[in-house]
């Protein structure tokens, strides 16, 4: 007997769909508890929170999942504590030869240049280098 085809249908579209959510509900709760523990000076909730973004990239380096870049942004490199202005991170620019926003942790003093030039844009926001969207819609 021949094998029937199966039907693709969107859902089969995205390999590790549930490794994603995972990762989303992990930041998500990173920035949360960053925010927490902010506003309320309260070391074990921002400890908490620099876990779940630790847990969240750990999970993406051991299934190879690329994490966008805008999320790489809002976690220190350093210290893995989520970036978030005027609580966990100070921002400011600079003009000089090229407007810049640099953006300093406050636990760990590490400092991160990012262009602010509107025509520059991300790898993989330029149309030619993505070979497909992989987007999740519910």
């Amino acid at each position: 007997m021949a094998k029937k085809k199966e039907k693709k249908n969107a859902n089969s579209q995205v390999q590790h769909r549930e490794i994603y959510h995972r990762m989303n509900f992990l930041y998500q709760a990173s920035m949360m508890m960053a925010a927490t523990a902010g506003s309320a000076s309260s070391s074990d909730l921002g400890n908490l929170g620099r876990f779940y973004a630790s847990h969240m990239r750990e999970i993406g380096k051991r299934v190879v999942l690329r994490i966008d870049p805008k999320v790489k942004r809002t976690i220190c490199r350093h210290c893995e504590i989520p970036l978030i202005p005027a609580i966990t991170s100070n921002t400011t620019i600079q003009n000089s030869p090229e407007t810049t926003v640099l953006v300093r942790c406050r636990k760990c003093q590490h400092r991160r240049k990012y262009l602010a030039n509107p025509e520059h844009k991300l790898f993989g926001e330029i149309p030619e280098n993505v070979l497909e969207d992989t987007s999740i819609s519910p």
